[in-house]
């Protein structure tokens, strides 16, 4: 639904842009993992406040109509769910924008899925 990936997108908009490129080469070749991806981007980040994460999220680049086909399926009775494999904030952020209903992230712990 979003154009790259949230971790560029937030990387660009909170002044980390070689930190993650550097992160997400070394993930495309197989040289880390996703875990290791987390943890470092995590390190990146401790100093930034969830909300201004939150906030950064909103101008990312996307399809085109998101919310009124999300509007659309609400308004005729459809649940509608975002689901992520990344920080549950990003996606929080984008449902709030674009309308969902529900949010589903996975535990990295667990690999579970948490719902609200």
């Amino acid at each position: 639904m979003v154009t790259g990936t949230a971790l560029a997108h937030l990387g660009a908009r909170l002044g980390h842009e070689a930190v993650i490129a550097d992160l997400e080469e070394k993930l495309a070749s197989g040289q880390v993992s996703d875990r290791e991806v987390a943890e470092a981007y995590a390190l990146a980040y401790r100093d930034v406040a969830e909300s201004d994460a939150m906030q950064a999220m909103l101008d990312i680049e996307s399809i085109i109509d998101i919310s009124a086909g999300v509007a659309l399926l609400n308004n005729s009775d459809v649940e509608t769910i975002i689901a992520t494999v990344s920080w549950k904030f990003a996606a929080q952020s984008l449902a709030e924008r674009w309308g969902f209903e529900l949010l589903a992230a996975l535990n990295s712990k667990s690999n579970r899925c948490l719902a609200d």
